[in-house]
């Protein structure tokens, strides 16, 4: 594995982190790794460092200071938007958010795959900005730039604990992913969705798995998402299909077949996002189109123009996800027709927002790990997870053991306990130690009593009388 670039080294904001990751992959996204635009020198590898770049994989900390993004375009449904990572292995080379890679001196290409940020303490950054009182309580966009299931998410368990705070606190999401490991955090997801309180969106391009395997090399199967989908609609978990992207002239074919088996597997809505090439995505698209496509780039190329204005890319609101002219308003008519005839233009309800609870102001990471008693699935062992982003698991049964609202589920998961309960349990602790502290105080300052003190004239009515001593009794001088 090679060793962070000299950025890393030299900043405070990241901390570099020993992976145990392996370290032969299959084929990447990206064929090539430009230099990124904000660099003033080219920089050209030689090849022993592009061996290297291929066979090993880089994980970071970063020590994020907020963790939720404002979002304020008036084509996207959402006013936050929470990310756990940056980068993403899944590779797949159509990724937009590819540049957000070059506002730290990486490349767009394989850096974006190779070179991964996490974000430390999410869930605990997560809960300070939930308790700021000026937060207004509105869902929360999961994964809106890169998957928050990626294949680190297995061993790391961020993503899982980002949902247990906003589940404590009735904090509403949506969950944008393309990975079948969501189904472990299905007894979550299960108890947000009893609330009305999350929606999962899957993502999926083609059902060609031969086109899957180059255009998304690391991402899962066709057949593993919509069985993905079948899984979560079992569990009454709302899903959405996102096709995503549209490319014309390579998938916009399948459009109907994907439809179809998306209803079949359970999905109660679908939407569609046309091909989207911003910076250098446009270059690394059109290397790998030619690549492997070599008779269909030009073809491909030319009607992405007429949908974009003559041009690869169109970053103007309300134009970018769909497009213009007559090959665009032809595939809005296609997906319209085939929505209505496979039943997936159902209204879905909203996200309730009014059992949001305020949640305390977390001082430590620690103090919010503490009110998060889950335990970890079975199939996850608690030492491949990292010391600062996951408790051992005697700690978590020991936390259990403490609540009594603990209700283990089949799976051998744990459901989180009513903060309403955790917050009466604190207050009348306080009130305990409270009184203690009064009634030591009262008998720290308290006169004491001596021998010669006359007995208090205010007696109880059924208190009997002090008794007399006899003479037998009297000392004798």
């Amino acid at each position: 594995m090679g060793h962070p670039v000299t950025l890393y080294e030299q900043s405070h904001h990241f901390v570099t982190m020993s992976s145990s990751l392996p370290k032969k992959y299959p084929s990447r996204g990206a064929l090539s790794n430009p230099t990124s635009r904000y660099d003033q020198h080219e920089r050209i590898p030689t090849q022993q460092q592009n061996s290297e770049r291929d066979e090993g994989q880089q994980l970071l900390y970063e020590k994020a200071k907020t963790i939720l993004n404002r979002q304020r375009s008036p084509d996207i449904p959402f006013d936050y938007s929470l990310n756990p990572y940056r980068g993403c292995e899944h590779g797949c080379i159509y990724c937009y958010a590819r540049p957000s890679h070059e506002y730290l001196g990486l490349s767009a290409g394989r850096d974006f795959e190779r070179i991964l940020f996490v974000k430390q303490h999410a869930p605990y950054l997560l809960q300070k900005e939930l308790s700021h009182q000026q937060y207004q309580c509105t869902p929360i966009a999961l994964g809106s730039n890169t998957d928050p299931y990626q294949p680190i998410e297995k061993r790391l368990l961020t993503t899982r604990h980002i949902l247990e705070t906003c589940h404590t606190w009735r904090q509403p999401l949506t969950i944008t992913t393309k990975s079948h490991l969501i189904l472990r955090d299905r007894d979550v997801l299960q108890a947000l969705a009893q609330k009305q309180l999350v929606r999962v969106f899957i993502s999926l391009t083609t059902t060609d798995t031969e086109l899957a395997r180059i255009i998304e090399p690391r991402a899962p199967t066709p057949e593993k998402r919509l069985q993905t989908i079948a899984q979560l609609v079992r569990h009454d978990i709302h899903v959405t299909l996102m096709l995503a992207p549209l490319i014309p002239a390579l998938n916009d074919e399948e459009m109907e077949s994907i439809l179809k088996q998306a209803a079949h597997a359970g999905a109660q809505q679908a939407y569609y996002v046309l091909l989207r090439l911003p910076q250098g995505v446009g270059a690394l698209w059109q290397e790998w189109l030619e690549t492997h496509y070599p008779l269909k780039a030009k073809k491909v190329m030319h009607i992405l123009a007429s949908m974009r204005e003559g041009h690869i890319n169109d970053s103007r609101f309300h134009t970018r996800m769909r497009g213009t002219g007559p090959y665009a308003s032809m595939l809005a008519k296609r997906f319209a027709i085939a929505k209505k005839r496979y039943r997936l233009d159902n209204k879905a309800p909203p996200l309730v927002t009014t059992l949001f609870i305020k949640p305390p102001k977390p001082i430590h990471p620690e103090q919010h790990n503490a009110m998060l008693p889950f335990t970890y699935p079975q199939k996850t062992h608690p030492q491949q997870a990292h010391p600062q982003q996951a408790r051992p698991q005697q700690e978590c049964q020991d936390a259990a053991q403490k609540t009594s609202s603990l209700a283990p589920s089949a799976q051998g998961y744990c459901h989180p306990p009513d903060p309403l309960s955790i917050t009466q349990d604190s207050r009348l602790k306080q009130q305990g130690t409270q009184s203690s502290r009064q009634a030591s105080t009262k008998r720290r300052h308290a006169p004491q009593k001596t021998t010669h003190d006359a007995p208090s004239p205010i007696r109880h009515a059924q208190e009997t009388p002090p008794k007399t001593p006899s003479k037998k009794e009297l000392p004798q001088t």
